[in-house]
């Protein structure tokens, strides 16, 4: 079942170039490969907002697990602070760690009023 979170006009601004936020889902999803995700990364990027799932395909816990950064040092990749997987920003993909060649699970996002929706 598809969960849907809005963002306010005022929200998607606060979202800096290169900044990834945390979103809480309303209620838990259940993803294609059978795992909960509970919350969404939301970020910006050169082409635009994106969002994911924030659930790391090698085991399904938070990328910023218990409350940890979600860029890598090198702030150029989303970090998995549990196994180490690091993910491009642009599209999900997996380029180093026990995932390598996974992508994160896209959310959709699509306008709404002035601001914008999540669904995932």
């Amino acid at each position: 079942m598809k969960r849907r979170v809005a963002l306010s006009l005022a929200q998607v601004r606060a979202i800096s170039p290169g900044q990834f936020v945390r979103v809480t889902l309303p209620e838990p999803v259940w993803l294609p490969d059978g795992n909960l995700a509970t919350s969404v990364i939301v970020g910006r990027q050169p082409e635009g907002l994106v969002a994911y799932a924030n659930v790391c395909r090698h085991r399904p816990f938070p990328l910023d697990l218990e409350g940890a950064p979600l860029l890598a040092p090198d702030g150029r990749h989303l970090l998995c602070q549990s196994h180490g997987a690091m993910y491009r920003p642009s599209d999900g993909r997996c380029v180093e760690g026990p995932c390598e060649g996974e992508a994160l699970f896209v959310a959709r996002l699509v306008p709404e009023g002035e601001g914008v929706a999540i669904e995932l």
